[in-house]
């Protein structure tokens, strides 16, 4: 067969290969969006915090500050964090992102139920907030995890390094120690000179 016949311009045709392996530096290791209002999680968070803002409306709430901004900062921080976490520059500053964003979904499903005791909230409204609440921290919590298998790292540990990092060196190694010196209370391994007696 000639070359004309395998190509329409009579080029000689190229050997591609079947497929083209990635270096595992060039995968990304999370899903994260690169504008947060593309993250659908920041996208639930936002019709929560306005659904909250909309229940604690009532004249009740307004007498009580406390309970009513501490539940709407809680609310805004978890958008707040979502957002900085799809904006910062890698996925361990994604991760510590959504961490915190989970602490304050956390917050705001216990403070319905600070509200709900103080008689604010009715039994279905609390069943809906505190559920949408959970619902976040399940949302969240799933992409903490997926990110972490991805990259297959823990990111709590912490030691030297700081979190998840690495001291440079191998615990239990330390620097060596000149042969034949002693240390405290044990035995060097080289046995003492000791001079010959003449009898």
């Amino acid at each position: 067969m000639s070359p004309s016949e395998d190509t329409p311009s009579g080029a000689p045709a190229e050997n591609k290969p079947a497929f083209e392996k990635k270096s595992f530096f060039d995968k990304k290791l999370s899903d994260r969006p690169e504008r947060f209002e593309d993250f659908s999680i920041w996208q639930e968070a936002r019709r929560f915090t306005n659904r909250l803002y909309d229940v604690t409306e009532k004249p009740d709430l307004v007498g009580d500050l406390g309970v009513r901004d501490a539940l709407r900062r809680s609310s805004v921080d978890v958008m707040t964090r979502l957002a900085e976490a799809c904006e910062s520059g890698g996925d361990r500053d994604f991760s510590r992102g959504l961490t915190h964003a989970k602490a304050s979904a956390a917050a705001v499903r216990s403070l319905v139920f600070i509200g709900t005791d103080r008689g604010y909230f009715t039994e279905p409204e609390q069943i809906e907030l505190a559920g949408r609440a959970a619902s976040l921290i399940r949302m969240i919590g799933s992409q903490l995890f997926r990110l972490k298998r991805a990259e297959g790292t823990d990111f709590k540990r912490s030691g030297p390094g700081g979190p998840g990092g690495f001291a440079g060196k191998k615990p239990g190694f330390g620097p060596k120690k000149p042969y034949g010196s002693k240390p405290p209370g044990g035995f060097s391994g080289k046995k003492p000179f000791r001079p010959k007696r003449d009898d």
